[in-house]
């Protein structure tokens, strides 16, 4: 449903602020040859109120909406902010930054410290990151969790931007108490201990930066010690007693980066070792080696620009896996200024995924997975300035072909997946002194793979002013496109066609700074030209009107 948001605009004067607003949108809906996809009536209403008072900040969020015919409502989280000079605080719903592989993307409910003087910066956090959960039968797909306690932190000297050098710590235990149904759940606690720098040379030409991270972790505290075969270094024992079924894995990345102003190049290098895990992060895939080389180059006082780019990247790094992934990556990307109103763009890709199997593994040809997949583009590009008028016109074609390598092909087991794209686009866009704009577009795309072909083309058209010195706005679109497809059913050549007639019409109108109301239209037709299939014609229209304070 569309519906105008009411975000606060107001700037804090003084030590209580408050700011808010209001939505309410109707839409009418009707349908033609199918079922009809929403209610043929409709409404909604959306309100909030955010305050903050000397840093303490909350809010309320309130919606009805007739299509579930019941009130929703929300207290935002509430949560304290404030800082000065030389540090900052922070309390209630918190989300550190400590690290791309220790703490990041996790919100801690607890508290948040930061703090620098002269060139030494540090921060701690601690609270609860994830609550208690029960198992339940009735939802045997939603696993319990153990609530989850966490303390980090971090401390360095120097500026991040240039040179520095910090270490930092986190620590998360689960509560093995919090919840009395565990189902499959078992209480974990681990420690990662992060060091990372950068420094810069050649008067900041060049700059060396990296990071790397440990992790110790049990993943059921509960399990006996083990102190005779412990994974664990032994400056990590101090803090966290090996249990069984320990484990301890690292992850990092460095990367040297060089700038001039004609040419910049940027070496990347990381690895995160197979079962690294941290309980700082929401998601993380372990098992992943990755290099990245991009060059660039500006020639001729900027008027060509040339960017490459290598990527390599590896899994199965133990060799402990029945194969292994890997992908090979190579782009080159030109941009020539011809002259001030012409420019072409060129680009070139070649992308191999290559899954090998182990020299024991019976049957090659069943895991074994080479793939290649090649694209070339070029995208002219003309503007006209001349008599207030401003004209560009661009042509887009891009040629995407795949060859399918793999052993089961050569051997003659399976077909190959081979495919063939072809795409080209043509835009045209005018705009006059008055503000009035008129843009159009076609394309033509065709698919062709063993047994297959499909093809789509369209044209589409539209334009948009602004009138009553811009308040308000005015714009009109409309487009035709059609499908067809070929391919085999039942041994039988079959071919399907479908056509579309779309229209969009808006208009908004501002009543003044913090008020508006808006008007939308759309209209699609769909019929059949080749083939079974529905044929039906969509309307729907929206009003909305919304207030911010």
């Amino acid at each position: 449903m569309f519906c105008f948001g009411a975000e606060p605009v107001a700037a804090q004067t003084g030590p209580l602020n408050v700011t808010g607003g209001f939505s309410m949108t109707g839409r009418g809906y009707h349908v033609n040859g199918i079922d009809g996809r929403r209610a043929p009536l409709a409404a909604n209403t959306n309100g909030n109120l955010q305050f903050n008072l000397f840093g303490l900040r909350s809010g309320l969020n309130l919606t009805y909406t007739t299509e579930e015919s019941r009130l929703r409502q929300s207290v935002n989280r509430l949560s304290f902010d404030t800082g000065w000079s030389w540090g900052r605080v922070s309390a209630g719903d918190v989300s550190p930054d400590m690290g791309k592989y220790a703490l990041q993307g996790s919100t801690v409910r607890g508290g948040y410290f930061e703090a620098t003087h002269e060139k030494f910066f540090g921060a701690v956090t601690a609270g609860q990151s994830r609550k208690a959960v029960n198992f339940d039968e009735d939802s045997p797909f939603r696993p319990a969790s153990f609530q989850r306690l966490m303390y980090a932190g971090n401390l360095g000297y120097g500026e991040k931007r240039s040179d520095f050098f910090a270490l930092g710590g986190l620590y998360a235990r689960d509560v093995a108490g919090s919840i009395n149904r565990p189902g499959t759940a078992s209480p974990a606690e681990n420690l990662v201990l992060t060091a990372e720098g950068a420094i810069q040379l050649l008067e900041h030409r060049i700059r060396l930066s990296g990071q790397l991270s440990s992790s110790a972790l049990n993943r059921d505290f509960r399990n006996l010690a083990d102190n005779e075969d412990s994974p664990f270094p032994g400056f990590m024992e101090v803090f966290l007693k090996p249990r069984q079924g320990s484990s301890f894995n690292l992850a990092g990345e460095g990367e040297i980066r060089y700038q001039s102003r004609e040419f910049s190049l940027t070496t990347r290098f990381s690895q995160i070792q197979p079962g690294y895990e941290s309980l700082g992060l929401q998601n993380i895939i372990n098992d992943q080696q990755n290099l990245s080389v991009q060059p660039s180059f500006q020639l001729f006082n900027q008027r060509l620009m040339v960017a490459m780019n290598y990527q390599y990247g590896r899994n199965n790094l133990n060799n402990q896996l029945q194969s292994t992934l890997s992908r090979n990556q190579i782009g080159l990307n030109l941009t020539g200024r011809v002259t001030d109103a012409f420019m072409v763009t060129g680009g070139y890709m070649r992308m191999g995924n290559l899954n090998k199997p182990g020299r024991d593994f019976p049957d090659p040809a069943a895991l074994q997975l080479d793939y290649l997949m090649q694209t070339l583009m070029l995208t002219p590009t003309l503007m006209i300035n001349g008599g207030g008028l401003s004209q560009v016109i661009t042509l887009s074609a891009a040629w995407q072909f795949s060859d399918d390598r793999s052993l089961a092909v050569r051997q003659g087991i399976r077909p190959g997946r081979d495919q063939d794209v072809y795409m080209a686009n043509l835009s045209y866009m005018i705009r006059f002194p008055s503000g009035f704009s008129l843009n159009s577009s076609g394309n033509y795309v065709l698919s062709e793979a063993p047994g297959t072909s499909n093809t789509s083309y369209g044209f589409n058209t539209g334009t948009g002013f602004n009138l009553l010195d811009n308040k308000l706005n005015l714009n009109v679109n409309a487009g035709w496109s059609a499908n067809t497809s070929e391919f085999a059913l039942a041994g039988a050549a079959t071919r399907r066609g479908t056509q579309q007639i779309m229209a969009n019409a808006g208009a908004n109108y501002r009543l003044s700074n913090k008020t508006s109301i808006r008007l939308q239209s759309r209209a699609m037709n769909n019929r059949q030209t080749q083939g079974a299939g529905p044929a039906f014609t969509e309307l729907q229209s929206e009003i909305s009107i919304s207030h911010q304070f």
